[in-house]
């Protein structure tokens, strides 16, 4: 059953008559079984987890709960547990698909992804028409690195449930990080019309959308007010009633939402702010909605007052948390990207809601009060029509701390080599046709230019660019496509260009920061939306104002 914004979902009538047929036959395993289930389904994975261990206390070793127990303690994030389950659920009976497919999902949670497309080849070995199977071998293939197997798994498990959302929404966001941009779109809007209250797949919608250069600023705020309409309207007549006190001699309890609260562009930014914020005055309490945690967020732990790692939680569960916590203002730093929590912020569980850092658009609700952006950007009264925030201008929008571990910069390779090295590290979905067509003009007017493009995912794309520069007369000579690399190794790369050119309509944020920081300038075509600024707002907050451009035109001239 799938849960309606704002109205009684058959699942919690389930979970309700489960409840009372386990209160009537407590000793019945299959009752708790499949109460555990029902829960699960509703994301209250400690009180599912409750259910199964009292389901195995009167049958113990039934295989098929302990491949239940192994979904569920995944599910929560629990995924050593969830392996440690699964095995037992396979040691009691080696033949089923499902204990397989429980193993896999741990294994890939554990970052063990090998070992996983192991697992669920074999789950499928004994399940071949299992979609979940061919689901998770799809996410297991891409994290290790083979886009092309993942949509063909992927594809697979939709052929076997042409309804199964799950796929729509995993295939969008395969075609999405390859940058076909229009498959992917599609792929989202299925998801959605399938369930409608998917919020992942507005999201993934959305971004694309942000991605397109043939959606101007109008439609793309249009859109994103259609999300914001959606989420908020069963929850608006319950905003309020907070219990926060007024007592101004107290610090004030400040919250921050993100899914990126690890090694990721965002922390770099949040890190720095949190070190000088006056801690006699803000408490800082950090809502982790990451599946994993690293070093990074390590050193954000012992910046924070309170971490609370939230990804396993319902939104309901996070709303409750942040009430109790009473936080007085509630950032949101993911926007419509992944891992972000939309769904909480609809229900306004602080008074003050702010959006920043995550996602350079609006979030498209009211139910967040402000948007904090900086001056360059979005000048005043400039960009306010298109945010249904409430624009804060500061004089910076962003604090960028760069890698403490940073090679040094080097002298122009162009002096040694005898001509010019452009690059680009942006990722594949904003390397439009329009964006190549313009880097080809480029090229064109600078004979004897090579063009090194990094943070090429695999053989697919680098195949696919190769033939989109060809169709516009670029030799793959002219080329140097190189693949992902670590931090280290990614700025080293900057030894070998002289300058960046930028992306549109969505520009680079993080790697213009990077290559500035290596001595590296971009050059940037600006527009009418955020996005289209970053680059401009960087450019002239570093006294480049010269790498700034408004026109096609005026960008293939500048780089002349």
């Amino acid at each position: 059953a799938q849960r309606v914004f704002g109205r009684e979902p058959p699942l919690g009538r389930a979970v309700e008559a489960l409840t009372r047929a386990a209160g009537v036959s407590p000793d019945d395993a299959g009752v708790w079984d499949k109460l555990g289930a029902a829960l699960n389904a509703a994301r209250e994975f400690p009180r599912a987890a409750d259910c199964y261990a009292r389901s195995l206390a009167l049958r113990p070793g039934d295989a098929r709960v302990l491949s239940n127990a192994a979904a569920n303690a995944g599910d929560a994030g629990h995924h050593g547990q969830a392996e440690s389950l699964a095995n037992e659920a396979l040691r009691a009976d080696p033949t089923l698909a499902h204990a397989q497919l429980s193993r896999g999902n741990a294994l890939i949670g554990l970052g063990r992804n090998a070992e996983a497309i192991d697992a669920l080849h074999a789950a499928l070995q004994l399940a071949p028409t299992l979609p979940q199977a061919h689901l998770s071998l799809g996410k297991a293939l891409q994290l290790a690195g083979n886009a092309l197997a993942a949509i063909n798994a992927t594809r697979r498990a939709l052929e076997l449930a042409p309804n199964y959302a799950d796929a729509h929404q995993n295939l969008g966001r395969l075609h999405h990080d390859l940058g076909q941009m229009a498959p992917a779109a599609a792929h989202y809007r299925a998801a959605l019309q399938l369930e409608p209250q998917r919020l992942d797949a507005w999201s993934g919608w959305l971004y694309c959308l942000a991605h397109d250069g043939g959606v101007d600023a109008a439609q793309l705020f249009a859109a994103h007010r259609q999300f914001g309409e959606f989420v908020e309207r069963p929850w608006r007549a319950r905003w309020g009633g907070w219990p926060n006190t007024r007592d101004i001699q107290r610090r004030l309890r400040v919250g921050f939402v993100s899914g990126d609260l690890r090694e990721h562009a965002v922390a770099h930014f949040v890190e720095p702010i949190w070190r000088h914020l006056d801690r006699d005055a803000v408490e800082i309490v950090a809502f982790s909605n990451a599946a994993h945690e690293d070093a990074q967020s390590a050193v954000l732990k012992q910046l924070a007052d309170q971490w609370h790692a939230v990804a396993a939680l319902s939104d309901d569960a996070l709303d409750a948390l942040i009430r109790e916590l009473r936080i007085d203002i509630l950032f949101d730093l993911s926007g419509h990207t992944g891992g972000h929590r939309l769904g909480v912020f609809a229900r306004k569980p602080a008074p003050l809601q702010v959006a920043w850092i995550g996602y350079p658009n609006t979030t498209g609700m009211s139910a967040i009060d402000y948007r904090l952006v900086g001056r360059r950007a979005a000048p005043p009264g400039e960009l306010d029509a298109v945010f249904s925030e409430k624009l804060v201008s500061l004089p910076l929008g962003t604090v960028f701390a760069p890698p403490a571990d940073s090679p040094p910069v080097n002298t122009l390779p162009a002096l040694s080599r005898g001509y010019f090295t452009l690059g680009t590290f942006n990722r594949p979905i904003k390397l439009t046709d329009a964006v190549i067509a313009l880097w080809c003009r480029v090229l064109h007017a600078l004979p004897g230019s090579r063009m090194l493009i990094g943070a090429v995912p695999d053989a697919h794309v680098r195949a696919d660019l190769v033939r989109r520069f060809a169709a516009q007369g670029i030799d793959a000579a002219r080329l140097d496509l190189r693949p992902r690399v670590g931090m280290r190794a990614y700025l080293e790369l900057h030894h070998e260009i002289d300058f960046v050119l930028d992306t549109f309509p969505f520009t680079g944020g993080t790697t213009t920061n990077h290559a500035l920081w290596m001595g590296v300038p971009t050059l940037t075509l600006t527009g009418d939306t955020l996005p289209h600024r970053q680059g401009a707002a960087i450019m002239a907050r570093a006294g480049l104002p010269a790498w700034i451009t408004a026109t096609p035109d005026e960008f293939v001239a500048r780089a002349q």
